[in-house]
């Protein structure tokens, strides 16, 4: 044995993996591999449920004799299929009615609060002729962001649930559609680049004075944002929702609900306007 591991680390993995009747040595090794995978960096990537697994049983098979491996693939099987089963509990239990909270909030985005949102600022004389090259830049960037989130979300999605959860699945594609028609100025500049983030600075300071000029219709489009999504959960559930919209990341305090709202404007797309 490794003099720097104590003996009740071995008496605890012998008596945890009991049926395969483990060898001082083979606890030790099992002991310092899942020691190993605990104590991870905290930015360093992480493996789905399935490749942990892959990963335990590659590191296992050179540690057990074929009987105990025949063993180990037993209960290895057992546990994944418990897991998944899982999955499919929580997929039908947990986001059926997220889903239908999260599609009348996109219908609802789509076919009243934009249409009315643009109308308002034009009719507050909120126009946006100032630094016309550097908006058409971050609207381009913007588009590449969201190509950039749709494609992480369905990686991570078929990495963490595979074919499991078709109902949250469903969810955070209309997650991506709320992204899409409400631009989210602070998790865009934080993904952007060094140099998109000073056009975004430099666009934000032109237009801090129409932020200004417009800050009561920015407040009241806010708390129409928060209301609505009260409202929708609250009749579909019976409780109250959690802070949606711009309201995620004033939290921050990096920005005013007015400059949230102004950059929101600006990045809306004109061509795919709805």
């Amino acid at each position: 044995m490794i003099p720097e591991t104590p003996e009740w680390n071995i008496v605890a993995v012998q008596r945890h993996y009991e049926y395969l009747d483990l060898s001082n040595e083979q606890a030790e090794l099992i002991h310092l591999f899942e020691y190993e995978s605990r104590n991870t960096l905290s930015d360093a990537l992480v493996f789905s449920f399935w490749e942990e697994k892959d990963y335990e049983w590659d590191r296992f098979r050179a540690i057990l004799s074929a009987e105990q491996l025949a063993l180990y693939e037993r209960e290895r099987k057992v546990f994944i299929e418990g897991f998944e089963s899982g999955l499919r509990k929580s997929d039908v239990a947990e986001w059926a009615m997220e889903i239908t909270i999260h599609e009348e909030m996109t219908g609802w985005y789509a076919d009243t609060f934009i249409p009315a949102f643009r109308r308002d600022a034009l009719q507050s004389s909120i126009a946006l002729f100032a630094a016309q090259e550097k908006i058409h830049y971050l609207r381009a960037a913007y588009k590449i962001f969201l190509r950039k989130s749709r494609q992480d979300t369905l990686v991570n999605h078929y990495r963490h649930s595979r074919l499991f959860q078709p109902n949250l699945l469903r969810l955070v594609l209309l997650r991506q559609e709320l992204l899409r028609l409400w631009p989210e100025y602070a998790l865009f500049r934080d993904w952007a680049d060094g140099p998109t983030r000073v056009v975004a600075d430099h666009v934000a300071e032109r237009y801090k004075g129409f932020a200004r000029h417009g800050a009561d219709l920015f407040r009241q489009k806010a708390e129409e944002v928060k209301a609505r999504w009260s409202d929708v959960r609250l009749r579909h559930t019976g409780e109250q929702e959690m802070i949606h919209g711009w309201y995620a990341t004033i939290r921050e305090e990096r920005w005013s609900v007015e400059e949230l709202g102004m950059m929101a404007l600006i990045l809306m797309d004109p061509a795919k306007m709805v």
